[in-house]
């Protein structure tokens, strides 16, 4: 196993590197650094301020699950658990923030608290392809395309959204039972049913929908403090498809996957070197809300 994970690591890091050169190449490095010298400090740290917001909201979100299985943990220490997270993740493999909520959630009811990170990582992917499907409407002429690959994308998670909360295809997860853990992942789906309520599914969506504005906000204002504007709308509309790829667990940190969504979809309108230094500085205002989470680290340990 551990042979594996290295290899995994390796192989990541090889994607990274060879994706990362394919980019620079294509960039003026010398456009590239006189760019982030004409950085406005003031605009970077509103953009800074609008992830830690979405942070923020996102741990709404997670406490809108967590006390609907009667877990109630008061909304200030889940943020102090999700900037903890988030910084750790920066050293972890793919899904290590999630890991690492649960970890500081404690062993207690860890069916309960699975299943309620599960499900906060199902809204937040439905609101992020109901954002690309609209990006991709608004851009048909550049992306018509691929058009039928994020179609179809979409409707499949619609369509597992909603056998997930119907009792007529329950029997479908039964099977689950025959797998192996598969008594474990079977809870955890009953447990699933719980979020049924329609003002719970109400609330998760409005976060959802609010947590990726608040996202692609930070990328805004990113490019009004390097002097640059892709427009309001289209990167409302692009940015939740480059945080998706960013995801994809082939590169270290989502390295290359989001340099190439950046350069791809917003060379267009500020170009290569501009669309490059975007998404460096997008990379940086996470990292620094993270460091938040470093800063509640150490206060943790010092107790």
């Amino acid at each position: 196993m551990k042979t594996k994970k290295i290899l995994l690591e390796t192989g990541k890091i090889v994607v990274t590197i060879i994706l990362l050169y394919i980019l620079f190449k294509k960039v003026n490095v010398k456009g590239l650094i006189t760019i982030f010298s004409r950085v406005n400090l003031w605009y970077f740290a509103l953009a800074s301020f609008m992830y830690l917001a979405g942070i923020f909201l996102s741990s709404m979100r997670w406490r809108l699950f967590l006390s609907n299985l009667g877990i109630n943990v008061p909304l200030l220490t889940l943020f102090s658990h999700y900037l903890k997270s988030l910084f750790l993740a920066n050293f972890l493999p793919s899904g290590g923030l999630d890991v690492a909520r649960l970890m500081f959630l404690g062993k207690d009811k860890i069916k309960e608290k699975l299943s309620s990170t599960f499900m906060d990582r199902v809204f937040g992917f439905l609101a992020i392809n109901i954002y690309v499907f609209l990006g991709l409407l608004y851009s048909l002429q550049d992306t018509g395309k691929y058009a039928k690959i994020v179609i179809v994308a979409l409707l499949l998670q619609i369509l597992f959204f909603f056998m997930l909360f119907s009792k007529r295809t329950a029997f479908v997860f039964s099977i689950l039972q025959k797998l192996p853990m598969g008594e474990h992942l079977y809870h955890i789906y009953e447990f699933l049913h719980s979020f049924r309520s329609k003002k719970i599914i109400t609330m998760a969506l409005f976060y959802s929908f609010l947590i990726q504005l608040l996202y692609s906000l930070d990328v805004y204002f990113i490019t009004i403090s390097i002097r640059e504007h892709a427009g309001l709308i289209r990167t409302i509309l692009f940015v939740p498809f480059i945080n998706f790829l960013s995801m994809i667990p082939v590169t270290v940190s989502g390295f290359g996957m989001r340099e190439g969504g950046f350069v791809f979809l917003f060379s267009k309108y500020i170009g290569k070197e501009a669309a490059m230094a975007t998404s460096l500085l997008y990379f940086v205002s996470i990292f620094l809300v993270s460091v938040l989470g470093a800063m509640l680290l150490i206060r943790f340990r010092r107790k």
